[in-house]
């Protein structure tokens, strides 16, 4: 069952502070919970009656897709969407219709740090949100990370290295990390998902208080569909 820690709603349209009649672009980037939350977002939308696109700008797994949603982009030889044409992606974002975009990939891992091509937000996004899985938390980066010799570079550690709630604070909110490729007329937020228990929410509350001394305020700590959560790319 999802859940949004901290938040008098738990629908996380809602939470997430969007506003539907506004048409946004949304990009969601990092590890852990990107699929989940798109699949979320357009559950969420079509409850609404609110039409909206699913498109990718790297590769993803096919999505359930709400009543309303429609899921742009071929299916290629490995089974994964590809990524629509540039004068495709270019019309179906000119129609002032919401998107939303999945533009990263983090091989089913919790955690990741960008190649030097990722991650591929359009330029015409409004809003792009970092998820990142907090079972990572205490793992070694070797073991939990997505291109682990990024992480070891930006975090100046060894593959052996424990993930902290330190690191993921600057994992966030490092121009080499999630916050790559964000303009600053983009809305960033983080989302910290499988956060599965009030234990857990126990453990990571400090990073709230770690990525607010940074100046970053748009923090959500949720739990999605935890059966889904291991198969999120």
């Amino acid at each position: 069952m999802k859940k949004i820690y901290d938040s008098k709603v738990n629908h996380f349209w809602d939470a997430l502070g969007l506003e539907a009649d506004e048409a946004p672009i949304i990009s969601v980037i990092g590890a852990g919970g990107k699929t989940g939350l798109i699949e979320i977002l357009s559950e969420e939308l079509s409850e609404r009656g609110i039409c909206h696109d699913i498109m990718t700008t790297t590769h993803m797994w096919p999505m359930k897709t709400g009543k309303y949603g429609r899921q742009l982009g071929d299916i290629g030889i490995d089974g994964k969407v590809v990524p629509l044409k540039e004068e495709q992606i270019r019309a179906a974002l000119a129609k002032h219709r919401l998107v939303l975009i999945e533009a990263d990939g983090s091989k089913g891992l919790p955690c990741k740090a960008p190649e030097a091509w990722e991650p591929v937000i359009r330029k015409e996004s409004t809003h792009v949100f970092a998820v990142i899985g907090a079972s990572c938390l205490g793992e070694q980066i070797l073991d939990c990370c997505h291109r682990p010799e990024r992480v070891m570079k930006l975090l100046n550690c060894s593959g052996g290295h424990r993930l902290t709630l330190e690191d993921l604070a600057v994992l966030a909110l490092d121009k080499n990390g999630f916050y790559k490729n964000v303009s600053e007329n983009q809305t960033y937020g983080i989302i910290l998902n499988q956060v599965d228990d009030e234990g857990m929410y126990q453990q990571v509350k400090r990073l709230k208080n770690l990525l607010r001394n940074r100046g970053m305020e748009r923090i959500w700590f949720v739990r999605m569909n935890p059966q889904k959560d291991g198969d999120s790319i």
